[in-house]
């Protein structure tokens, strides 16, 4: 299974490291953030994204992708990466509508 890196970076005392895999058809996007500035009153966030099979398939679509693959991480770094992917992210998931489940620690 391919696992590409979509941020692995420091930002105001804070240690970033976001990575994306497809798993069983489903696009998986896991989050740590570490450091002692972390605006939740913790030293250490965690989140993960998850776009059942479906929106993973509308996900490729929209990116004019033949298909669920490893391109598709690929052009998530193209698109994302980097230390502030989050907004262009969160963006262009709420323009194309797609739904994904979040969660959060």
């Amino acid at each position: 299974m391919k696992r590409v890196t979509i941020c692995s970076d420091r930002l105001n005392g804070i240690s970033m490291h976001i990575a994306a895999f497809i798993k069983n058809g489903s696009l998986h996007i896991e989050g740590q953030d570490l450091g002692s500035d972390i605006p939740f009153g913790e030293d250490e966030y965690e989140y993960f994204y998850t776009f059942n099979k479906e929106e993973t398939r509308k996900f490729a679509l929209v990116l004019e992708l033949p298909d669920v693959n490893d391109q598709l991480l690929d052009e998530l770094v193209n698109r994302f990466g980097g230390r502030k992917w989050h907004p262009a992210f969160k963006k262009f998931v709420e323009e194309h509508h797609l739904e994904y489940e979040f969660f959060s620690c």
